[in-house]
C-alpha cells in the first residue's frame, strides 16, 4: 500500500504529461485562432511598409536627391597631395579640413561665424542657392517631400505602436511559448530617420589645431523659413 504522500507524488507524475499535452493542444489552437492570424497579418502589412519607406530612404540619401545646393571650396583639393614632414611638435590628432564632402564649405573663422548668425543668407551664398523662381520651386518640392515623408514614418510609428498593444496573448504562451511566439509574430525593425540634407560651415586652422563647424540641417521648419526668403 502507498502512503499518502506516495500517493500525491503517482497522481502528480502521471498528470504532468496530461498537463503538457493540454497546454500543447492550447498553444496550437491560439497559433492556428482567426485573433492570432489576423495580428500577424497586420504585422506583415507594417513590415512591408516598412521596408519600402526604409528602401526608399537608401535610395535618397545614395542618390542625394533631397540635395539643393554645393560648395565648390574642395573642387580642385585632389589636384595635389599633401604631406606633413615636420619633425618637432608632431601631433597625430591635428584637425584636417573636409574638402571631399560637396556639402562642407571649407571657410575663414569669420565667415563660419556670420553663417552662425545668419544661417539663410550664407547657406544660399556659398552653396550656390539662387533666389529665382526655378529654385523657389525646387525649395517647395523638396519641402513637400520631407513633410510626406515625415507624415509617413509617423503614421508607420503609430500603427507599430498600435499593434504592439493589441497583441495580448494568453499567459501561459509567454511563459512557456515565448521564442515560438516571437518567431511567429515578432519583428525586429530598424529604426528609419528622414535623411534632412545637412550643410556645414567648417574652419580649421593651418596648424590644424583649432576647427569650428556651424551645421545647418534642412528640416521643414529651415525650408519653410528658406521659401519665404528665396521668394522675396
Amino acid at each position: 500500500m502507498f502512503s499518502d504522500m506516495e500517493a500525491l507524488l503517482l497522481i502528480a507524475v502521471l498528470a504532468y504529461p496530461t498537463y503538457r499535452l493540454i497546454r500543447f493542444i492550447r498553444k496550437r489552437r491560439y497559433f492556428a485562432s482567426d485573433d492570432f492570424r489576423a495580428h500577424r497579418a497586420k504585422i506583415a502589412a507594417v513590415v512591408a511598409e516598412h521596408n519600402e519607406i526604409a528602401t526608399y530612404v537608401s535610395e535618397i540619401r545614395n542618390t542625394g536627391s533631397f540635395s539643393l545646393g554645393s560648395s565648390s571650396s574642395g573642387i580642385h583639393a585632389d589636384l595635389g597631395s599633401f604631406e606633413d614632414t615636420s619633425r618637432w611638435n608632431y601631433k597625430h590628432d591635428r584637425k584636417v579640413a573636409n574638402y571631399s564632402d560637396p556639402h562642407v564649405h571649407n571657410c575663414s573663422l569669420q565667415v563660419v561665424r556670420n553663417a552662425r548668425a545668419d544661417p539663410l543668407k550664407y547657406l544660399m551664398k556659398y552653396f550656390k542657392i539662387k533666389a529665382t523662381e526655378d529654385r523657389l520651386t525646387e525649395v517647395e518640392t523638396l519641402g513637400e517631400k520631407i513633410a510626406s515623408l515625415e507624415n509617413a514614418l509617423a503614421n508607420l510609428a503609430w500603427r507599430e505602436q498600435d499593434i504592439a498593444q493589441a497583441i495580448n496573448p494568453p499567459g501561459f504562451i509567454l511563459k512557456h511559448y515565448k521564442r515560438e511566439f516571437m518567431e511567429r509574430i515578432g519583428v525586429e525593425l530598424s529604426p528609419i530617420t528622414v535623411p534632412y540634407p545637412l550643410y556645414v560651415f567648417e574652419y580649421v586652422s593651418a596648424g590644424g589645431n583649432r576647427s569650428q563647424k556651424e551645421r545647418i540641417v534642412l528640416n521643414t521648419e529651415v525650408i519653410s523659413a528658406r521659401s519665404s526668403v528665396v521668394g522675396c
